[in-house]
């Protein structure tokens, strides 16, 4: 048997029957969705797919995957900074593509689809144009335009509109950010840090057309598709007879607990930020420890910001801009570079103060607008963690200037004055 016929009968159910009692000749073009599962890797954790068209007149498989990137890129590393990233469509040998995926312990899931043979065969016309030199690339975008987004639009256009009309007004109750937090839940400081940067578009409810983004909810929704009264997904085929189920990398079922997480973290370091002015006044050496813990969280914090500044500003990172976090986790912070060690020595008294205050304030704006509706950003975990630290800070500045204020009143010269 040739390996386009066994991989058919691995994905179809049996026969294609037309009307109720007479069998027609299987059509020349068939189409098939193959979804592969999350691995390992950090650019696997949300899945991949594929599509398959078949010609049973050539007994020949066309596989085509928009997946795929090169390290080796000129200019990969800008790129990926600038949100400028070049990826591209391919096409496969289909064994060789299950074969490595099999490997690697990935559920791969094939659905074969209702479109008829016209279809199928316009689906590897359009596929075909996109795989040329000159059409292949294209910029990625993670939510909007990825490896499954780019398969559901060929799909929705050999449909004419009828994939994206049946999907766009179903609501998922999910976000971006919501799936984002699943599929890294695994690392929990890169998922920190991204949710960190992710701003409001992140948190916009998606639809079943924008799920699609994720290639296993792409396979669940068209599962759900009927196109003029028939279902689009004709059968379906587990296609890794050699699964483990035990090694199998699933995406968890909630999101990790971040609010615990932020407002846990935000306090023991409020708390040590604060502490630090209770030691200031003791000795030189609590004096230099002060100084060098203000000015590190004001290097974390600074940095921070001004990263998420930078963001917004210089690059296409369209899911970060005009991120409320700026309020929570200020540029400013920078300045605790200078003034943490001052104000540990007792200097720059009213500075110290007034940037430790003005941060608190800008803190509890973020969180008022927050809590009024004025933003719809689920930044909840990271004021969490940004105010208890803030105020610590200001606790700390306000005992350390204060202790300072008491010991000039009690030397030498101010009682000579």
């Amino acid at each position: 048997m040739s390996r386009g016929i066994a991989l058919l009968t691995t994905l179809l159910l049996g026969s294609f029957t037309w009307g109720q009692s007479t069998t027609l000749p299987e059509p020349r073009w068939r189409a098939f969705l193959i979804t592969f599962s999350p691995g390992p890797a950090l650019w696997e954790r949300f899945g991949h797919n594929a599509l398959l068209i078949y010609d049973s007149q050539l007994d020949r498989n066309y596989c085509y995957d928009f997946g795929n990137f090169d390290f080796e890129q000129p200019g990969f590393l800008r790129r990926f900074i600038l949100r400028q990233m070049l990826y591209s469509a391919e096409r496969k040998d289909v064994e060789q593509l299950l074969s490595e995926y099999r490997l690697q312990n990935r559920q791969i899931t094939g659905q074969s689809l209702q479109l008829s043979s016209d279809q199928a065969e316009q689906l590897w016309r359009n596929l075909e144009l996109n795989v040329r030199e000159d059409r292949k690339f294209y910029a990625y975008d993670y939510y909007q335009d990825n490896c499954s987004t780019r398969i559901r639009d060929h799909l929705d256009r050999v449909t004419h509109g009828a994939l994206r009309a049946a999907l766009e007004s179903l609501p998922t109750g999910t976000t971006y950010r919501h799936h984002t937090r699943l599929g890294l839940a695994y690392q929990p400081l890169l998922l920190a840090g991204v949710d960190f940067l992710l701003s409001t578009p992140a948190d916009r409810t998606l639809s079943a057309w924008e799920e699609c983004f994720l290639p296993e909810r792409l396979a669940a929704h068209v599962r759900t598709v009927k196109l003029d009264g028939a279902a689009l997904v004709l059968s379906e085929r587990q296609m890794n007879p050699y699964l483990d189920e035990t090694r199998l990398i699933r995406v968890p079922a909630r999101e990790p607990p971040l609010l615990a997480w932020g407002g846990g973290l935000g306090l023991v370091i409020g708390v040590a930020l604060a502490s630090c002015g209770l030691v200031a006044d003791r000795s030189a050496v609590g004096r230099g420890l002060a100084g060098a813990v203000w000015a590190g969280w004001g290097l974390l914090a600074g940095v921070a910001g001004s990263l998420l500044l930078l963001m917004w500003l210089l690059t296409d990172h369209r899911a970060t801009y005009a991120n409320l976090n700026l309020l929570l986790v200020s540029p400013l912070s920078l300045a605790w570079l200078v003034l943490g060690p001052l104000a540990a020595r007792g200097r720059a008294v009213e500075a110290s103060r007034w940037l430790a205050a003005g941060l608190v304030a800008m803190a509890i704006l973020a969180i008022v607008i927050k809590g009024i509706g004025g933003s719809r950003q689920e930044n909840w975990p990271i004021a969490a963690f940004a105010l208890p630290a803030t105020m610590g800070m200001l606790a700390g500045v306000v005992v350390c200037c204060r202790g300072a204020r008491l010991l000039k009143r009690g030397s030498p010269d101010e009682q000579d004055h």
